[in-house]
């Protein structure tokens, strides 16, 4: 591969007029040869920013860096200018990444993509969130950057094989600890509802380890759709029926024991119709967003303003959503 082999004295100036431009290869190391440093190149377009500087294009053989030695972090280091401040993580979805990138680095962002390709083995496809999730279905608009064009991958999660298309259907990686910390509370023998479903993740972890039964609801065909295959594709000990409707209008005949209402934008519009399908005795799994200031007694009061009779047993937590503002869920009991 090509190298620009320069004196060591002009070494430091010349890595940091290549590194803004971003020419420098990171994959492999700079070579030493007498008094003489070897740059590793990605690219020998580089205009004349090394006009006042002796050095020379060459063929070189270099050395090439263990990537498990290599974060991301360091890799963007040595390509993106030394003024910004790279990424070091995004999201992680099957063999996808999605990444949130700043408006200074957004010059960058095919530079970043590759450099989550090349640090990270597992991952085979990169995308970009582009504004937050809303719209009808809950999705998240996306821009491909780097690696294979597909959106669909297996989520592995608490022992289920999760596939799911990213662009189709919404789900978030980062609610893997409440997917668990919800199978946790149920009890075998219990009638579950999940009202905004998507993927169907609650009821597949559910499943997975508790014999009950669980009726999964959500108005994307293409989430109910992934719903059936990721029954099949997993070893459940309970069961699962999904079903393409609208919450306003799902009716059920016997009455749930617990209601999963997973749509922290919308699911207060939601919350009289939960209880007219929640037995008495019954536990609301209630998701919003609130202030940071008071976030517990602002969860309650919201549930309380349309359910007033309900026992809050908890507000949790679950992570900062907006620099004012949590996102919690409210575990209630109907009395």
């Amino acid at each position: 591969m090509m190298g620009l082999r320069v004196n060591k004295k002009y070494a430091q100036t010349v890595l940091s007029r290549l590194k803004e431009l971003g020419v420098i290869d990171p994959q492999f190391r700079i070579q030493s040869s007498g008094d003489d440093v070897i740059i590793p190149l990605s690219t020998t377009e580089f205009g004349d920013v090394l006009v006042d500087i002796p050095s020379k294009v060459e063929d070189c053989e270099f050395e090439q860096r263990t990537p498990r030695n290599t974060s991301l972090r360091d890799y963007l280091s040595t390509v993106l200018p030394e003024n910004l401040t790279p990424i070091s993580s995004f999201d992680t979805i099957g063999e996808i990444a999605v990444v949130d990138i700043k408006e200074d680095l957004l010059p960058f962002k095919k530079t970043i993509a590759e450099g989550i390709l090349k640090t990270s083995p597992k991952i085979r496809t990169v995308f970009r969130k582009m504004k937050a999730v809303g719209g009808e279905f809950r999705l998240r608009q996306l821009e491909y950057l780097a690696g294979e064009d597909n959106s669909s991958t297996v989520h592995k999660e608490y022992g289920v094989n999760l596939m799911v298309d990213i662009r189709k259907v919404y789900f978030s990686p980062r609610l893997s600890t409440e997917h668990w910390r919800i199978s946790q509370m149920v009890h075998e023998g219990e009638r579950i509802l999940d009202l905004f479903t998507a993927t169907g993740i609650f009821p597949l972890v559910i499943a997975k380890y508790h014999d009950c039964e669980i009726v999964a609801v959500d108005h994307n065909p293409h989430g109910i759709e992934e719903l059936e295959g990721n029954i099949s594709r997993n070893k459940l000990l309970g069961t699962i029926e999904g079903e393409c409707s609208d919450a306003s209008i799902f009716h059920s005949e016997v009455p749930f024991d617990r209601i999963i209402m997973n749509h922290p934008s919308g699911s207060e519009n939601f919350l009289t119709k939960a209880d007219s399908l929640l037995k008495v005795g019954g536990i609301l799994h209630f998701y919003t967003f609130v202030p940071i200031e008071n976030f517990e007694k602002e969860a309650a009061d919201k549930l309380h303003s349309l359910l007033p009779r309900y026992e809050v047993i908890r507000v949790h937590r679950i992570r900062q959503y907006s620099p004012n503002e949590y996102h919690v869920a409210v575990d209630a009991r109907k009395v």
